[in-house]
């Protein structure tokens, strides 16, 4: 805008009155203009190479040997215009108990001062789209080894890659347990990493959406909002409220990805008893129901029920 085209001019203006100041030496003024086209050359030569496909297919070489995957494909080149840049699509497959994850509609914001220090560092992602299929049968895939860079590409290709935060507007989670799916569909989904800077860890919030399940005591339930950490070892579910209509019921669960053993704890308030009678019993009995179970388990199923 205005503003960004006003600064521009006043250092152009600037700078060509510094090399046209007699005063100023010459060896100084060319000395500094040198190390200012140095600098502009390599700035345009990292965004140059971030938009190229070498760059795409090494972050997603570099992605899936982070993360563990199987495979990591992006949909096009990155296509960056000032601080914004976007991207059509991502896929994310294989990796310890997610099967696969799925992104659309990219758009970020790149902080471009990071990149002379070779960081890709990412203020914020828009998603319009994002689903996510948990399988805990799915297995890490640990035989890639990181990919070696020479030349002008190691010198100029970021060294790190930083997200500040995700967003996304329309995410569809499903957990698949042998024959049985459980999915959370038309969720508002936000997540930042634990640790500023670091990518193995994250923290995930969403609000809205429903709950989709054959378990007709979870039928036609809305989630109001969701907690969740989750690292490449363990999942925490640390706060999660389902509106029965009525009644509500809270829920907690802890699942390692490594032993696919699991401990719940859920906690119901006011919800119609109907929900667990069948259909002959539904006109004859009616009331609240309100408690607390605590389970556990594995990969097998439910070890212990209890409440």
């Amino acid at each position: 805008g205005l503003p960004n085209l006003s600064c521009s001019m006043l250092g152009v203006l600037l700078f060509t009155g510094y090399l046209t100041a007699k005063r100023i030496p010459l060896r100084e003024r060319l000395t500094v203009g040198g190390l200012l086209l140095f600098l502009l050359i390599a700035y345009f030569s990292i965004l140059s190479y971030l938009q190229g496909s070498e760059f795409r297919d090494n972050l997603c070489y570099d992605t899936a040997v982070n993360l563990q995957a199987q495979d990591v494909v992006m949909d096009g080149n990155l296509s960056i215009d000032g601080d914004r840049v976007s991207e059509l699509g991502l896929v994310v497959t294989g990796m310890q108990g997610v099967e696969r994850i799925s992104a659309n509609g990219m758009d970020a914001t790149l902080e471009r001062a990071a990149l002379l220090h070779r960081i890709l560092r990412v203020s914020r992602v828009n998603l319009n789209g994002a689903t996510v299929l948990i399988n805990p049968a799915s297995q890490a895939y640990t035989e890639r080894p990181p990919r070696e860079k020479s030349g002008l590409i190691a010198a100029i290709s970021p060294q790190t890659v930083q997200v500040d935060r995700v967003e996304c507007k329309d995410a569809t989670i499903t957990l698949q347990l042998s024959s049985n799916e459980y999915s959370y569909t038309g969720a508002r989904l936000s997540a930042l990493p634990a640790t500023r800077g670091q990518m193995d860890s994250w923290s995930i919030e969403t609000t809205n959406g429903r709950m989709h399940t054959s378990l007709s005591f979870l039928k036609d339930c809305s989630v109001k909002g969701m907690h969740v950490q989750a690292d490449l070892h363990n999942v925490d579910l640390t706060d999660c409220r389902l509106m029965l209509s009525p009644g509500e019921m809270g829920f907690k669960a802890r699942y390692s990805l490594d032993s696919r053993e699991w401990n719940a704890e859920m906690q119901v308030n006011k919800a119609d008893v109907a929900r667990i009678l069948k259909e002959d019993w539904k006109k004859l009995l009616t009331g609240q129901l309100f408690g607390k179970m605590v389970m556990n388990g594995d990969g097998d199923g439910i070890s212990l029920a209890e409440g």
